[in-house]
């Protein structure tokens, strides 16, 4: 597994954990809850958590392709060479 992939793995990995455990606060736990404001609370923790997810997996395949394009560009410069 080449560097740019391994990175990306963790990142995917990262931030899929990050984004159900976000899924199963919103979902599963704050309805449990009576008050409306610890209901509210939870349910808001769970959303940020979940988009905080997205956005790891978001740098993620932001690195991979930057990376992946670094070593194009270097190819390339080899082969006109």
């Amino acid at each position: 597994m080449t560097p740019a992939l391994r990175a990306s793995a963790r990142h995917w990995l990262a931030g899929l954990a990050l984004a159900i455990s976000g899924v199963v606060v919103n979902r599963l736990l704050a309805p449990v809850f009576a008050g409306a404001q610890l209901r509210a609370a939870f349910a808001l923790a769970g959303e940020l958590a979940a988009l905080t997810g997205l956005v790891i997996i978001m740098f993620g395949v932001r690195r991979r392709l930057r990376l992946a394009g670094q070593s194009l560009a270097s190819v390339a410069s080899s082969a006109s060479s």
